[in-house]
C-alpha cells in the first residue's frame, strides 16, 4: 500500500441530511424522459443549515437531491400543479398557463417544497429511511412554517430478513468412501 501521513488526514464523519420538513430549494437541472413522459428536476436547498448541500453531494460523487414530475395524460392535473407552484414562488419570471413545454426555463427557479421521511428495503434486506419530496408550498409558508409536515411512510409487508443457512460440519473422510 501507497505511504500517507495520516495526521494529514480528516477522519470520514457522519453526515446530516435534511429531514422531513419544509425547505426553499432552487431548480438546478432538468431532464425530460420524453418516452416516459416525465420530468427529472434536481435541486439545491438555498437557506438554512442545508444550504449547497446538493452541490456538496456532486462535488463528493453523490447523486443530488431529484424528484419527478409525470406529464402523462392522467397525472398532467399534478403536473398543472407544479407548474402553478412556480408560477407562485417566481412571480413574472414564470407563468404556468402560457408554459410552452421548454423544461430548462424552469432552471434557477426557486420553489418550496415539503420532504417526508420513507421507508425502503436496503439491499441486506434491513429497512432504511431517505427524504423524498412529498408537495410543494410558497417561500413564504416554508419561511412561516405554515404546512403540515407528513407522517412518515411505511413500507407494507416488509418481508423478514432471511437467516444464512447453517454451515454444514464436516465430516471426517475415509478413503473408502470416495467413490473415485
Amino acid at each position: 500500500m501507497k505511504k500517507f501521513d495520516w495526521k494529514q488526514v480528516d477522519e470520514a464523519k457522519q453526515f446530516a441530511r435534511p429531514c422531513a420538513g419544509g425547505y426553499i430549494v432552487q431548480i438546478t437541472k432538468v431532464e425530460d424522459v420524453a418516452d416516459r413522459e416525465y420530468l427529472r428536476v434536481e435541486f439545491d436547498f438555498t437557506e438554512g443549515e442545508f444550504k449547497g448541500y446538493c452541490a456538496a453531494l456532486i462535488m463528493s460523487g453523490f447523486k443530488p437531491y431529484s424528484f419527478t414530475r409525470s406529464y402523462k395524460e392522467s397525472a398532467r392535473g399534478f403536473f398543472k400543479h407544479f407548474l402553478s407552484s412556480l408560477e407562485q414562488c417566481n412571480p413574472g419570471k414564470f407563468h404556468a398557463d402560457t408554459f410552452d413545454g421548454n423544461e430548462q426555463e424552469m432552471v434557477g427557479l426557486q420553489l418550496g417544497i415539503i420532504l417526508r421521511e420513507e421507508e425502503y428495503l436496503k439491499r441486506d434486506g434491513t429497512v432504511g429511511v431517505s427524504t423524498k419530496v412529498y408537495s410543494f408550498a410558497t417561500q413564504a409558508a416554508i419561511i412561516a412554517k405554515d404546512y403540515k409536515v407528513p407522517p412518515i411512510k411505511k413500507l407494507d409487508n416488509v418481508p423478514a430478513a432471511v437467516p444464512a443457512p447453517a454451515a454444514v460440519a464436516p465430516t471426517a473422510a475415509n478413503a473408502d468412501d470416495c467413490p473415485f
